[in-house]
């Protein structure tokens, strides 16, 4: 083929562009579980083990974790290096649940656990786990995004069946790209108004039960002296209450109607 001008700046602008979306998508190598350079029949970069199998349905390779004992965690872990810059990050992944029978806390699904660690290893403040909670037959796209919390240097990504009675969880073409913070920080301040208009809201429905008596009717007002409580005329005064469980935890209670 003849080579023209035009031809040489579209393959240019086609190499940048393959560049690009390389490295949007080049913090999770082999998300997609396609590749197998070294030919031993198992996807690079992730672990194996007894509840693990590569699976290939019509040509799509894919993760799958089977969960071999009750009530145990079963699950495949990626640990990865963060760019000095990221302010956020945007988790994408496809899942399904052939099998899936959730264990005896709510939170015993199948998941993808996020931990952000610092340069010493220890465990930061983790975002949310996006989740399935009963059993799916076809795969679902999820996505979740959420801040860099400071001094984290890495993320470790772990698709797993959490403490499931029993269950199967596919995973493919997971995916970990830098986002801009300033519509995550937005989001949060306007659930963060939300929550505290409910909340006054949910506060303005609660009534007073018991009709306030007149000022005349209230008995006389008490003051301290020295160690004792007294009335107005300085007799001594003996206070015995009773307490009711609830209404110490918050000084505008708990809004229970």
């Amino acid at each position: 083929m003849k080579i023209t001008k035009t031809n040489h700046l579209i393959a240019i602008t086609a190499i940048l562009l393959a560049g690009f979306l390389s490295t949007a998508n080049a913090m999770i190598d082999n998300g997609d579980f396609e590749s197998d350079a070294n030919a031993d029949n198992w996807p690079d970069g992730w672990g194996k083990g007894k509840h693990l199998s590569w699976q290939n349905a019509g040509g799509n390779r894919f993760m799958r974790i089977t969960a071999t004992t009750p009530g145990k965690m079963h699950l495949t872990h990626r640990q990865v290096k963060l760019p000095e810059d990221a302010k956020a990050l945007r988790l994408t992944f496809k899942g399904r649940c052939p099998e899936l029978k959730i264990g005896k806390k709510a939170w015993f699904d199948a998941r993808i656990i996020i931990n952000f660690k610092d340069a010493d290893g220890k465990r930061l403040q983790a975002p949310p786990a996006p989740n399935f909670r009963k059993a799916a037959q076809e795969w679902k796209a999820k996505s979740v995004d959420f801040l860099v919390p400071p001094n984290a240097v890495s993320l470790e990504i772990m698709p797993c069946l959490f403490n499931v009675e029993n269950g199967v969880f596919d995973i493919d073409d997971i995916t970990l790209e830098t986002i801009p913070a300033e519509p995550i920080l937005k989001k949060m301040k306007e659930e963060a108004m939300k929550r505290e208009k409910e909340k006054k809201r949910l506060a303005a429905l609660v009534k007073p039960q018991v009709p306030v008596p007149p000022k005349n009717q209230l008995p006389p007002e008490l003051h301290v002296t020295g160690n004792k409580i007294q009335t107005p005329d300085g007799k001594d005064v003996w206070l015995q209450g009773v307490s009711i469980a609830s209404m110490e935890w918050c000084k505008t209670g708990q809004n229970i109607l």
